[in-house]
C-alpha cells in the first residue's frame, strides 16, 4: 500500500512550487464544488499554508537582500534603479488604491447617514402634516 501511495506522490513532490500550488488550489475549488460539505473542514490545510507563508515571506526577504549585499563586489553593475523604479510605482499604486477605497467606504457611509437622516425628517414632516390636518 505505502509504495503505491508512493508512486502517485512521487511525481507531484519533484514537480515545481509554482505547478503544487496550482494544482492545490484547483483541487480546493473542486473539492468545494463537488463536496461543499466537507470543504470548511479541509479549508484548515488552506489557512496553515497561508499562515506559514506570511511567517517566513519577510524572514525570507531580509535573507535574499543580505545575501545580494554580501555578494556584491566593488565595480559590479547594479540594477538599483530599476528595481527602486518599480517599487516607488507599486507603493504609489497601492496608496492609490487603498486611498480610493477608505473614499469609496466613507462616501458609501456618507451617503447611507444622509438618506436615513432625510428619511427621517420627510417621515416626521408628513406625520405632523397629517396630526395638523386632523386636529382642524
Amino acid at each position: 500500500m505505502s509504495s503505491r501511495l508512493l508512486g502517485v506522490v512521487r511525481p507531484l513532490l519533484q514537480m515545481g512550487l509554482i505547478p503544487q500550488i496550482t494544482l492545490g488550489i484547483i483541487a480546493g475549488v473542486l473539492l468545494a464544488v463537488v463536496w461543499p460539505e466537507t470543504a470548511p473542514s479541509v479549508s484548515l490545510l488552506g489557512q496553515l499554508f497561508i499562515s506559514a507563508l506570511k511567517a517566513v515571506a519577510p524572514i525570507l526577504v531580509f535573507a535574499l537582500v543580505t545575501a545580494a549585499i554580501a555578494n556584491h563586489r566593488q565595480g559590479q553593475p547594479t540594477h538599483i534603479r530599476g528595481v527602486l523604479l518599480l517599487y516607488v510605482i507599486g507603493t504609489l499604486v497601492a496608496a492609490v488604491v487603498a486611498i480610493g477605497f477608505v473614499i469609496s467606504v466613507v462616501q458609501d457611509s456618507t451617503e447611507t447617514a444622509l438618506n436615513s437622516s432625510t428619511d427621517v425628517l420627510f417621515t416626521a414632516a408628513a406625520c405632523r402634516s397629517a396630526e395638523a390636518r386632523e386636529a382642524a
